[in-house]
C-alpha cells in the first residue's frame, strides 16, 4: 500500500514486520498500529506523515444475501454499542437466543454494516477452552503480537488480553460463548473496543448487557424460505410470489417453529433438488406422520416442544423433497 502526497515527497508503505532502515538519504521511521508496522519516509521538510492504518479482519463467513428482518435488534445494538457511556467498554453484548434461532448471523451483519466504524473486526470461537485458546493464538499471529512465540499458551493469551484493554478501536466476537465463565477468563475487567458474545445463556447478570433473540416474524420467515429457496429474488417482497407458494411457506414457517437455521436449510434443499415448496410439503408431512407413529426417532414437533433446536435442525434431513 503506498500513499502519495501532493505537497512533498513522502509516501507510506505496508511492509508487515519491519525493522527501521535507511531509504536514500533519509532515516525511515516505523509506526506500529493494530500489530502492523509501516515505513513512514519523511517528507522533505523532515515531518513524518500519520499513517494510514491497514485494517485488520478475520470473520470466517461471507455476508449472508438471504439475512431477513433484524433490523430493529441490529439498531438497538449499534445504539448500544456506539453509546458514550462507560458500560459500552466495561461490559460485554450479548447476544442470546436459542440455537438455530440465527445469533450467528446477526453478530456477522452487524460487523458488516459498522466495518467502518473498526480498525480490527475479531472473531474468535467460543465454545470451548481449547477452541477458544485456539483462536486468541490465532488473533496474537495476526496482530503480530510480539508474545504470539511465547511456548505457553497462557502467556498468549495473557498477551491479548492486554491488547484488549488497551487498543481501541476494534469489535472482537465470541461465537458460541455458552460458558459465560470461560468467556471472563479470557477478557480483562475493562476493555478499550466493544466486543459481541452470540450466546445460549438465559442469564448473563452483571458480566453482559443482553439482547434477547426471538424466531422470526412470520412474514419474515416466509420471506427467508421463499428468497433462499429462489423462488423470491434476494431482495423480492412477498407479494411477488405465487399465491400458492406463499400458503405453503406460510405452513412451513409455521411447522418449523420459525426458526431461520430451519429455514434456511429447507430453502437450500429446496433449491439444490428444484422441487419447489408443494412437493416439498408433502415429503415433510409424510416424513412426520412416520416420526409420530414411532418409526422415526423424533419429530420436529416434539423437538420444537423440548426446546431443542439443535436436534430440530439436525432433524431436517429427515424431511427433504423427493429429488
Amino acid at each position: 500500500m503506498e500513499q502519495s502526497e501532493e505537497a512533498g515527497t513522502s509516501h507510506i508503505e505496508n511492509k508487515g514486520p519491519v525493522q527501521g532502515q535507511n531509504i536514500g538519504d533519509h532515516n525511515t521511521n516505523t509506526h506500529n498500529y493494530i500489530g502492523t508496522q509501516y515505513i513512514l519516509h519523511p517528507r522533505a521538510d523532515g515531518s513524518v506523515p500519520s499513517p494510514a492504518p491497514q485494517r485488520v479482519w478475520n470473520l470466517p463467513y461471507p455476508r449472508n444475501p438471504f439475512f431477513t428482518g433484524r433490523t430493529e435488534l441490529l439498531t438497538q445494538l449499534a445504539a448500544t454499542l456506539h453509546a458514550n457511556q462507560p458500560t459500552a467498554l466495561s461490559q460485554p453484548q450479548a447476544i442470546s437466543g436459542l440455537g438455530g434461532i440465527g445469533k450467528t448471523q446477526i453478530a456477522c451483519e452487524y460487523a458488516y454494516q459498522h466495518e467502518q466504524d473498526y480498525q480490527a473486526v475479531l472473531w474468535a470461537q467460543a465454545d470451548t477452552r481449547e477452541n477458544l485458546t485456539a483462536s486468541f493464538l490465532a488473533l496474537a499471529n495476526l496482530l503480530d503480537l510480539s508474545a504470539k512465540e511465547a511456548s505457553e499458551s497462557a502467556q498468549v493469551v495473557e498477551a491479548m488480553k492486554h491488547w484488549l484493554q488497551t487498543t481501541p478501536g476494534y469489535l472482537l466476537i465470541l461465537d458460541n460463548a455458552d460458558n459465560l465463565a470461560l468467556v471472563r477468563e479470557f477478557l480483562p475487567t475493562k476493555t478499550s473496543g466493544h466486543v459481541l458474545l452470540t450466546t445460549r445463556a438465559q442469564v448473563v447478570g452483571r458480566f453482559a448487557r443482553q439482547l434477547e433473540v426471538e424466531v422470526l416474524p412470520l412474514e419474515q420467515g416466509m420471506l427467508l424460505l421463499l428468497r433462499r429457496g429462489k423462488v423470491l429474488l434476494p431482495d423480492g417482497p412477498i407479494e411477488q410470489a405465487k399465491e400458492a407458494d406463499r400458503v405453503v411457506a406460510k405452513s412451513l414457517c409455521e411447522e418449523l417453529g420459525g426458526l431461520p437455521l430451519a429455514l434456511d436449510q429447507a430453502g437450500a434443499y429446496i433449491e439444490e433438488t428444484a422441487c419447489g415448496l408443494a412437493k416439498y410439503e408433502q415429503r415433510y408431512q409424510r416424513q412426520r406422520g412416520k416420526a409420530s407413529s414411532g418409526n422415526e426417532s423424533s419429530s420436529f414437533e416434539s423437538t420444537r416442544e423440548q426446546t431443542s433446536s439443535k436436534k430440530l435442525f439436525q432433524l431436517l434431513p429427515l424431511f427433504p423433497c423427493d429429488p
